[in-house]
């Protein structure tokens, strides 16, 4: 069976005129506030071809603002997921968040990422993976202050985060996310696949699209 490498969702973004440079606030387009929930899209791909294994998972994915630890001094965020509307929500998982005055730190899986660099400007780039095992990452900020378009769904002023792109003949990564003045992060794609003679063999995705914030 052969699997085409799954394509992100179209979307258009509104560049301004304004040749001015942009300097942005990257705390402005993350508000980690008490109360805070941001409620996504969740889909999710993996695919092992050798196995006959192509998996689609389609849920909602929440995430809620918890408090601040002391002790580690970071920000606690909790995520839970659920099938659909009709159903109840069940524990996901714990991220933190710790701010520096230059960085904005995110730990998922016990991996350490630097999601977010202070001041924000454009082409400004960074390893997001230097604290953690991974392999090099070369982020960098584009389309700042722009509007972006998904589905129905429209927010004002954004930026984008690239984190990788990269195709070969036996690989494909794929990963950026965008963030949005006083929401937060509103879309993240990640695709990380192997091919084999042009074909998906074996890698996973991830979509996450914002359909619900606000504070409760």
């Amino acid at each position: 069976m052969a699997v085409a490498v799954l394509a992100y969702s179209f979307f258009s973004c509104s560049k301004q005129n304004s040749t001015a440079p942009v300097i942005l606030d990257p705390a402005a387009y993350f508000p980690l506030d008490s109360g805070n929930y941001w409620i996504y899209q969740a889909t999710f791909i993996r695919v092992d071809a050798d196995v006959n294994t192509y998996d689609t998972l389609e849920v909602d994915l929440k995430m809620a603002y918890s408090h601040f630890d002391d002790s580690l001094n970071a920000h606690i965020l909790e995520r839970f997921v659920r099938s659909d509307s009709t159903e109840s929500w069940s524990d996901y998982d714990v991220i933190t968040i710790s701010w520096t005055d230059l960085t904005m730190q995110w730990v998922e899986n016990n991996l350490r990422y630097v999601k977010l660099t202070n001041p924000v400007f454009n082409a400004k780039s960074w390893d997001g993976n230097s604290y953690n095992i991974l392999n090099d990452w070369n982020y960098y900020y584009t389309d700042l202050n722009t509007k972006f378009e998904i589905d129905t769904i429209s927010f004002q002023s954004t930026f984008r985060v690239e984190k990788r792109d990269v195709k070969n003949v036996i690989q494909e990564q794929r990963a950026f996310e965008i963030f949005a003045e006083n929401i937060g992060p509103v879309y993240e794609y990640y695709a990380n696949f192997s091919l084999q003679s042009g074909e998906v063999n074996l890698g996973e995705s991830k979509e996450l699209i914002l359909i619900k914030h606000g504070v409760e």
